[in-house]
C-alpha cells in the first residue's frame, strides 16, 4: 500500500500513522536476464530503517520489521530465508522463500512501481484490487487476463492465494491480526513478505526497498544500480537546493502546510515525517517542522486555520479537486492566503482514471521526481524547464 490505495477510509488511517521528481525519461528498462546466484555480501540499507540483507551459506537472510515490530528492540523483526534456485529445503525455523520468484501477488502499487523499473511485470499473477496500479506493463498484463484480483484493500481471499498458486505474496499488512488470518495459506507453501515501506521516514528509505523486490525476483544487481540512480538524482536536487539557501541566507524560504480536514479532525505530517523531508529538500519551510514526530498529528480545525492562514502554500488538500469544492465544504478554508492567491496544489495529475494516483506507485519508486516537482512549485527559478510530474496546481472551476 504505502499510500499505494486510494480508498479514503483506508487514506485515512494510513496518514494517521505515517502521513504525507527530476529526470523527464521514463522509468528505466532494465533486461529481463536469467537469474543470478544470491550475493555473498551483505546488504546494509543507508535510508531504509525496517530491513536488512545478509549472507547466510549462499542464501539471504531477509529480515524485515513490520508495524507490529520494533527495529531498535534486538531479536525482533520477521526473519526470511532466501534460498537460491537449486538449493534444498532451509534448515532456518523461519519463512522460506524459493528464489527466483516468478509468481508473485502484491497488495500495494509501490511493489507494482518495483516491477516496472525491473521490467518484470509478467511475474505478477495478482493483485489486491486491479484498478489502482498505473504501470503500463503491469496494465497490460491486467487487461490481458493474465492478472487476477485477490481481495479488497488489504483483505486478501486466502481461497483466491491459493488457487493463484504465487511463489510468493507481497503484502502491506498493518495489523499481525492480517497476517495471521491467513496462516493457513502459508502453511500451504505459500509465503507472506511483510513490505512496510508506507513506514519509512525518508523519501529514499521507502525508494530502497526495490532492493528487496529485487532479491525476490534474482534482480539484486539490477535493483540495486536502479536505486542507486535514483539516489544521485535526489541527492543532487537536494545539495542544489541546499547551496541556493547557503547564496541567500537571508532569503525567506515559502511556507507551506498539508491536508485537510475528514470527519472535523485535520491530520498535519509530524516534522521528521516522509512529507516533511520532501518539503525540507525542496527548501520550504514546514509550519510543522520542529515537531518530532514521524507519524501525524490529529488537528482540530481551528488549530490548523490559525497557524495556516498566512501560509503561502497548501499542498494535498484532502480529495478536493477545485478551489470551488475546497470553500464549498467549508467557507473558512477560502480565507487561507494560499486559496486566496490560488497557490494550492492537488498530488492527482497522474490518476488512472479507475481511482489509482501514480503519486503513490511511481512516485515512491522516483522521489527524485516528487522532488523536482516540489523544487518547481516553490523554488521555480532552479528548475524554469521542468513540467510538474505529479503535482498539479488547483484552478477555477
Amino acid at each position: 500500500m504505502g499510500w499505494g490505495e486510494e480508498v479514503v477510509p483506508r487514506l485515512c488511517v494510513l496518514v494517521a500513522l505515517f502521513c504525507l521528481s527530476c529526470g523527464q525519461a521514463e522509468p528505466g528498462r532494465l533486461p529481463s536476464e536469467t537469474a543470478r546466484p544470491v550475493a555473498d555480501s551483505a546488504y546494509e540499507p543507508r535510508y531504509a530503517e525496517r530491513f536488512r540483507l545478509e549472507p547466510a551459506g549462499g542464501a539471504w537472510i531477509l529480515t524485515i520489521w513490520p508495524p507490529w515490530h520494533d527495529p531498535a528492540v534486538p531479536g525482533s523483526g520477521l526473519r526470511y530465508t532466501l534460498l537460491p534456485e537449486g538449493s534444498g529445503p532451509s534448515a532456518d525455523d523461519g519463512r522460506t522463500v524459493q528464489l527466483p520468484v516468478r509468481r508473485l501477488v502484491t497488495t500495494s502499487t509501490t511493489e507494482v512501481a518495483h516491477l516496472e523499473v525491473l521490467d518484470m511485470a509478467e511475474v505478477l499473477v495478482g493483485h489486491s484490487e486491479l484498478d489502482h496500479p498505473s504501470s503500463p506493463s503491469v496494465r497490460r498484463q491486467i487487461e490481458s487476463g493474465s492478472v487476477a484480483e485477490m481481495g479488497g484493500g488489504s483483505r486478501l481471499h486466502p481461497e483466491l492465494l491459493l488457487e493463484a498458486a504465487p511463489d510468493a505474496v507481497l503484502a502491506d499488512f498493518m495489523a499481525r491480526s492480517e497476517l495471521e488470518r491467513l496462516a493457513h495459506v502459508e502453511a500451504a507453501g505459500v509465503p507472506i513478505v511483510i513490505m512496510p515501506t508506507f513506514l519509512e521516514a525518508s523519501p529514499l528509505g521507502r525508494a530502497e526497498w526495490v532492493v528487496v523486490t529485487g532479491v525476490l525476483l534474482g534482480r539484486f544487481d539490477e535493483a540495486k544500480a536502479a536505486f542507486e540512480e535514483v539516489e544521485t538524482a535526489y541527492r543532487a536536487l537536494a545539495e542544489r537546493v541546499a547551496a541556493d539557501l547557503e547564496r541567500e541566507p537571508d532569503r525567506v524560504a515559502p511556507t507551506v502546510f498539508t491536508g485537510g480536514p475528514w470527519n472535523d479532525v485535520w491530520y498535519v505530517p509530524g516534522g521528521r515525517s516522509y512529507t516533511a523531508q520532501f518539503l525540507a529538500d525542496a527548501g520550504a519551510r514546514y509550519l510543522w517542522a520542529d515537531e518530532g514526530s514521524t507519524g501525524a498529528l490529529p488537528l482540530d480545525i481551528e488549530a490548523v486555520y490559525e497557524k495556516s492562514l498566512d501560509a503561502e502554500v497548501w499542498l494535498y488538500p484532502s480529495s478536493w479537486s477545485s478551489l470551488q469544492q475546497i470553500v464549498a465544504a467549508d467557507p473558512r478554508l477560502g480565507d487561507f492566503r494560499a486559496a486566496r492567491e490560488g497557490k494550492v496544489y492537488s498530488n492527482d495529475r497522474r490518476t488512472n482514471g479507475l481511482g489509482g494516483n501514480d503519486f503513490w506507485e511511481s512516485g515512491a519508486a522516483r522521489p527524485d521526481r516528487v522532488l523536482a516537482d516540489l523544487i518547481r512549485i516553490f523554488r521555480p527559478e532552479l528548475l524554469p524547464a521542468h513540467e510538474l510530474i505529479y503535482h498539479r496546481q488547483l484552478e477555477p472551476e
